[in-house]
């Protein structure tokens, strides 16, 4: 529950951020869906700010999740998902992924995207982190972000 105008402010900047990101790799996002409907769908959340809808999402976030867990495959997915992913957890959309894991395996590679993508990821974590949505053993450090 955000408690004063300043956490506000954070998390709304922080969602901005996280969409352009997503933005920046439109085609990319474009293509995670594995079918027409899929990628219609991913585009609509992306025209609405990276939330996922409440109904018929669990084969795109599956789809989201599993292009978040492969740096070594394709870095651009990899980072735009993690992005749309975070920006969701953000606006308390649907579900249950803290990414946790994904920061705690991945945080690293998060510091090798393009600077604005790097700083809209560690900046989506860290509002996370103070949030209290997840608890980050290591949270980002300011410069990162």
């Amino acid at each position: 529950m955000l408690t004063s105008s300043a956490e506000v402010f954070r998390t709304r900047q922080a969602i901005r951020d996280l969409t352009d990101a997503v933005r920046l790799n439109r085609v990319v996002i474009e293509c995670l869906g594995a079918n027409g409907a899929e990628r219609q769908q991913l585009v609509e959340v992306v025209n609405q700010g990276c939330r996922l809808p409440e109904v018929d999402f669990k084969r795109v976030y599956s789809s989201l999740l599993f292009a978040a867990a492969q740096p070594e495959e394709d870095f651009s997915a990899f980072v735009t998902s993690t992005a749309l992913l975070v920006a969701n957890r953000l606006q308390s959309g649907p579900g249950s992924d803290d990414l946790y894991w994904n920061w705690d395996a991945f945080r690293d590679h998060y510091l090798l995207a393009d600077p604005a993508v790097r700083a809209a990821l560690m900046n989506g974590f860290r509002v996370m982190h103070d949030l209290g949505l997840v608890s980050l053993a290591k949270a980002p450090h300011a410069q990162d972000c």
